[in-house]
C-alpha cells in the first residue's frame, strides 16, 4: 500500500475513534489539525508529480476532519471554535452556521480575547447568524463588534469603528485610532485618509504618507499603490525610485489596479508609463478598471 494512502487511512481511523467518544476535545482538535496538514499535502501531490490518492478516501478524511473540529468546539476548545467560525464566514456556509450557532455563542461568551465576538459580528452582517439564519442585522453586528472592541481585539475595534461610526462619527474615529495603535492595517489606512483629507485633523501629506506606508507594510495593497504613486508625485515623500518600485510592486503582486488609481490621482499617460518602467512592470499586466479591489473590506472612509 502506498505510504500516502496508508497515512490517509490511519488518520481516518484515528478521527473515527475520536468521534466515537474515545477522544477529548483537545485530542479531537489535534486529529483535525493533523488531517488538515495531510490534506494540504494531498492537494500538492500533482505538483510534485505523484499519482493521486483515492479521491473517496481524501474526501472521507476531509469530512471527518471538519466533524472533529465541530465536536471539539462543542466540547469547549477555543481554537476549534475560532476555526469553525472562520470557516463559516469564509465559505458563507449557512447550514453549518445554524448547526454551530449555540456552540459559537457559548464559546464567544467565554472568550476574553474578543476574537469570536468579531466573527459573530461578521456573521450577523452577512445573514449567517442565529440557529435559523437571518437577513442581516446591523444592530446585532454592531453589538458584537463593540463586545469584541471592549475586549481589546484589533479587528473588533476596526469593525466597531465602521459600524458605530455610521451613527456616531466621533466614537467611530476613537475606535479606529485604537485599532490603528494595535496594528490593524485597515484602521491604519483610514488614519492616512484622515491626514490626507484633513478630516477633523490637520491636513498633512507627510503624515498621510507615513500612515499609508505602515498599512502597506502590513499587506494593504491599496495603501501600497498610494505609497508608490505619491512617492513618484513627491506628495509627502521625496521621489525615491526604490520606494516607488517596492510599493507599486506590492500593489501589483496583490492584484490592485494601481495604474488606474494613478490616473484618478492626476497622473498622465507618460507619467504612468514612467512608473511602470521604474517598477519594472509591464503595462499590459496592469489591472482595470479601478474601483473595487478594497472597497468591500476597508473602513467607512473607503466605502464613500
Amino acid at each position: 500500500m502506498d505510504e500516502r494512502e496508508k497515512d490517509t487511512r490511519d488518520k481516518i481511523a484515528a478521527l473515527k475513534a475520536g468521534l466515537a467518544g474515545q477522544g477529548s476535545a483537545e485530542e479531537l482538535y489535534d486529529h483535525h489539525r493533523l488531517a488538515v496538514v495531510a490534506l494540504e499535502f494531498r492537494e500538492s501531490d500533482a505538483i510534485a508529480g505523484l499519482p493521486p490518492v483515492d479521491e473517496a478516501l481524501v474526501e472521507e478524511l476531509r469530512a471527518l476532519s471538519w466533524q472533529a473540529q465541530a465536536q471539539a468546539a462543542a466540547g469547549g476548545h477555543h481554537e476549534a471554535a475560532l476555526g469553525l467560525a472562520r470557516r463559516i464566514v469564509q465559505r458563507e456556509d449557512s447550514q453549518l452556521a445554524g448547526a454551530s450557532w449555540s456552540t459559537l455563542t457559548r464559546a464567544a461568551a467565554a472568550d476574553n480575547t474578543g476574537a469570536l465576538d468579531v466573527l459573530l459580528s461578521y456573521m450577523w452582517t452577512r445573514g449567517l447568524a442565529g440557529p435559523d439564519g437571518c437577513e442581516g442585522d446591523e444592530d446585532e453586528a454592531r453589538a458584537a463588534a463593540v463586545r469584541s472592541a471592549e475586549k481589546g481585539h484589533a479587528d473588533g475595534l476596526f469593525e466597531a469603528a465602521v459600524l458605530v461610526g455610521r451613527s456616531d462619527p466621533e466614537a467611530g474615529r476613537a475606535y479606529n485610532a485604537r485599532a490603528a495603535a494595535l496594528g490593524q492595517a485597515r484602521a491604519i489606512f483610514n488614519e492616512g485618509y484622515y491626514a490626507e483629507t484633513g478630516d477633523r485633523v490637520a491636513q498633512d501629506d507627510a503624515a498621510a504618507f507615513a500612515w499609508y506606508r505602515k498599512a502597506a507594510d502590513l499587506g494593504h495593497v491599496k495603501a501600497g499603490a498610494l505609497v508608490g504613486i505619491k512617492c513618484y508625485q513627491g506628495r509627502g515623500h521625496a521621489r525615491d525610485p526604490e520606494v516607488i518600485a517596492k510599493y507599486l510592486g506590492l500593489a501589483h503582486a496583490g492584484g490592485f489596479p494601481w495604474a488606474s488609481l494613478a490616473e484618478v490621482l492626476g497622473a498622465g499617460d507618460e507619467e504612468i508609463a514612467e512608473m511602470h518602467a521604474i517598477a519594472e512592470i509591464e503595462a499590459d499586466d496592469d489591472y482595470d478598471p479601478y474601483g473595487d479591489a478594497d472597497e468591500d473590506e476597508d473602513g467607512e472612509d473607503e466605502e464613500n
